[in-house]
């Protein structure tokens, strides 16, 4: 996705829809907070890199509360940000959702769009239509790309290098994480880290 962005045959960035639904959530240990600081993250991180910016503001809109959510959990939330040149980023955090484990992606671009690729690995077509298999869990959908990061990693310990992100990246991560306050609200909340 980065490649076809700094591409630039489609034009800049305008927008970035993100899904990171999970098929459920301990109830009594996870929060509201927790869909930001552990679920939102991941978004948070991959839209810096993509974009190769920072993010300036960030709000948490509550929708309508999902009937799946376990008492005092406002599920669904939609995390929406935008970035120092004005790439609107739209992010749905359901943790409750049922059916399966399921991270989407789509770069909006001037004159084109890119999506991450979907889970499944084979479809079946029969009399039933098109379908595929469903991840469950994160193990399910990232597993040959945690073992890509993990085989980067060593390659570098080997020759002496950094690889993976820096502190910043962590830094700049908990600042949009913390931007709200923890007040889930459809305030706009400045960046915290100049």
């Amino acid at each position: 996705m980065r490649a076809q962005l700094t591409e630039g045959q489609h034009g800049y960035a305008t927008m970035v829809h993100c899904r990171h639904r999970n098929p459920s959530v301990p109830g009594t240990l996870y929060t509201t907070r927790n869909m930001i600081d552990d679920t939102a993250i991941h978004e948070i991180d991959i839209c810096r890199f993509l974009l190769d910016e920072e993010i300036t503001t960030v709000r948490v809109d509550t929708p309508r509360r999902s009937s799946n959510a376990p008492q005092g959990l406002q599920d669904p939330l939609v995390l929406v940000a935008n970035t120092a040149s004005g790439v609107r980023i739209d992010d749905e955090i359901n943790v409750n959702i049922k059916f399966g484990y399921a991270i989407e992606c789509e770069l909006v671009m001037e004159s084109g769009t890119v999506r991450l690729a979907d889970q499944d690995h084979t479809i079946l077509r029969d009399i039933e239509g098109d379908r595929h298999a469903i991840c469950r869990s994160h193990i399910d959908r990232f597993h040959d790309a945690f073992n890509a990061e993990v085989q980067q990693w060593i390659r570098a310990v080997e020759r002496g290098e950094h690889a993976g992100s820096t502190s910043w990246d962590g830094y700049a991560a908990t600042c949009v994480v913390d931007a709200p306050s923890n007040r889930w609200s459809t305030r706009a909340a400045k960046w915290p880290c100049r």
